[in-house]
Order: C-alpha cells, then sequence, then structure tokens
C-alpha cells in the first residue's frame, strides 16, 4: 500500500506542466488543481479519496521514519473539496473504527 501512495503522491504533484517544488505549490495553493483521476467525476468521490490519500500518506511517512510534510497537499485538497460536516463526520468515524475505508 504505501508504494500505491507515494505513486498517487508522485503522479497527481508531477502533473501540472509548470514543475514547482512542494513548498512552492503550498504556499501559492488557492484550491484543488485537476486530479486525472477524477476527469468528468462528482467532487464528493475526490474528497473522499483526498482525505483517504492525506490519511494513508501520513500513516505510511510516519511509519518509515520520515517527515509526513509532503502529505500535507493531500490535506489541503480534501480541505478545499470537501465541506466541513463531512470532515467531522470522517473524523468521528476513523475515532470510532466504523469509517468505511482501510487506512
Amino acid at each position: 500500500m504505501g508504494a500505491s501512495i507515494y505513486f498517487i503522491l508522485v503522479s497527481v504533484l508531477n502533473y501540472s506542466v509548470k514543475m514547482a517544488s512542494m513548498e512552492e505549490r503550498i504556499k501559492y495553493f488557492r484550491t484543488t488543481p485537476f486530479d486525472p483521476r477524477f476527469p468528468q467525476c462528482n467532487q464528493a468521490r475526490h474528497c473522499f479519496q483526498d482525505y483517504l490519500d492525506f490519511h494513508r500518506c501520513e500513516k505510511v511517512m510516519t511509519e518509515k521514519g520520515k517527515d509526513a510534510a509532503p502529505c500535507q497537499w493531500f490535506k489541503m485538497c480534501y480541505e478545499s473539496l470537501c465541506p466541513s460536516e463531512w470532515k467531522d463526520r470522517f473524523d468521528s468515524w476513523r475515532e470510532e473504527g466504523i469509517f468505511a475505508a482501510k487506512i
């Protein structure tokens, strides 16, 4: 699972035409950019997937003893896309152990 999260992180961040450092991308973040995984999709799925990607990335990076700062990109994306009620509900479900996906 760790390799797939890393691949997704690299592919999404390298998708933009202008290559910029992670710090620059985070500094100038305004809204979630185009994601080739969701070309014509309801943004609810995109929100849910970015939430999963953030928590999976954070888990993998922490387990490997690496800095989880690159995972902040996914957090900023899901916070941009998801309504606050959904974020609160996702967090409470994770805490209760009844979240619908494996993190």
